[in-house]
């Protein structure tokens, strides 16, 4: 035959005959346990803080480390988001990482083109290049490292298309100046010998 189990019955006592403390001695603890449970709070937030500094120092260390143009174009070669790895995640650490490494390929893309951009018009010098051509290869430059860019960080890729064109339009403008400048003091110079 089947074992029959009695009902539930509690052996110990119950909370209406435990003895808790009342009145002044209830006040003074709960006072107490608050006091406690701030300090505790205090302390957690302080170390709390602590590992997030530390959590965010390291993860600009990894940003820095594990990102350049180079693997940018790797991974676009093998069709592949860069920053689509755990490390690059919703965290103090991730956040840090990402925002470090699109710093440094802010930075690398800025100096690659600037190095890519003068050789360009170096060449156009010699070879005495069209200067509508040039400004159709310094455009195609500029989609290059912005087709890099967009699959993995299409704001970034807005941010260097902006930049990148602002920085023709300065130089254009730069060497507009320049020249008339240049003009100018050469007529000045070529009356006052006069």
């Amino acid at each position: 035959m089947a074992p029959t189990f009695r009902p539930y019955q509690s052996v110990g006592q119950g909370l209406n005959r435990l003895n808790l403390p009342e009145g002044a001695e209830a006040r003074e603890a709960q006072r107490t346990m608050t006091v406690l449970s701030q300090s505790l709070d205090r302390m957690s937030n302080f170390f709390f803080n602590k590992a997030e500094e530390e959590a965010a120092i390291e993860g600009e260390k990894f940003g820095i480390e594990n990102m350049s143009l180079q693997k940018l174009k790797d991974a676009n070669k093998r069709n592949e988001d860069i920053f689509d790895v755990p490390e690059f995640g919703n965290t103090v650490f991730g956040k840090a990482a990402r925002a470090s490494a699109l710093t440094v390929l802010e930075n690398e893309i800025l100096l690659d083109y600037n190095s890519s951009v003068s050789d360009l018009v170096f060449n156009a010098n010699q070879s005495g290049t069209n200067p509508t051509v040039l400004r159709n290869q310094i455009d195609a430059t500029i989609k290059g490292y912005v087709d890099a860019l967009k699959p993995s960080v299409p704001v970034l890729a807005k941010k260097i298309e902006g930049k990148l064109t602002l920085q023709i339009f300065r130089s254009i403008l730069w060497t507009g100046l320049s020249t008339s400048f240049t003009m100018m003091a050469l007529s000045l110079r070529s009356l006052s010998q006069h």
